[in-house]
């Protein structure tokens, strides 16, 4: 299986979010939140998209 780098862009935000709630498991030694991916985006959709890589 090949990985492969790329950006959600503004329309993919909010699908990017919803996939990263159902990574989310209290076992785990660290992790991205979806509050992460919020912080950013009080700057606006456009710089968040451009800070996440998925």
């Amino acid at each position: 299986m090949a990985i492969e780098l790329g950006k959600p862009g503004v329309n993919g935000l909010s699908e990017t979010v919803g996939v990263l709630r159902q990574w989310q498991y209290d076992g785990a030694p660290w992790q991205l939140h979806p509050g992460d991916l919020g912080w950013f985006w009080r700057f606006g959709a456009e710089a968040t998209a451009a800070a996440v890589r998925t």
